[in-house]
């Protein structure tokens, strides 16, 4: 037996190298809203989901991760999507996972790459991304 949703679950690969092409607003607000509709511990919706598309924060992203990581590790994406919940919060990371994937499912639906960075918190902790302040 055939099923659309199992068969876009299992064609979905990580991406590591993009175009330049930005993805649509209206296939970003489908992505996003697939994320928005993920299950959180006991419904609370704790977490947040930011869409990166300004050319210029996406370089300085893509910069501070050569200088922090040694490589770019968003892999030349012209549109970034952070995740992030309250550290303190005993399921951020059960939250942001299911979010994360619900995004990656909708993308593949949407024909549209997508890879998980685990970097992030990492390269947004730095003192060097403070200057991100307008997404």
């Amino acid at each position: 037996m055939s099923n659309k949703v199992i068969e876009t679950i299992k064609s979905r690969v990580s991406c590591r190298e993009y175009s330049a092409k930005k993805v649509s607003i209206k296939k970003l607000e489908m992505i996003l809203e697939a994320g928005k509709s993920a299950p959180s511990a006991c419904n609370r919706q704790i977490a947040d989901i930011t869409a990166v598309r300004k050319s210029s924060n996406i370089l300085k992203i893509r910069e501070l991760s050569k200088c922090l990581m040694n490589r770019d590790v968003m892999y030349g994406a012209s549109t970034i999507v952070l995740v992030h919940a309250p550290r303190e919060d005993a399921f951020c990371a059960q939250d942001c996972s299911c979010i994360i994937e619900n995004m990656m499912i909708a993308a593949t639906a949407l024909k549209i790459d997508s890879c998980w960075i685990n970097q992030f918190d990492e390269l947004l902790n730095a003192n060097e991304a403070k200057s991100l302040e307008d997404h």
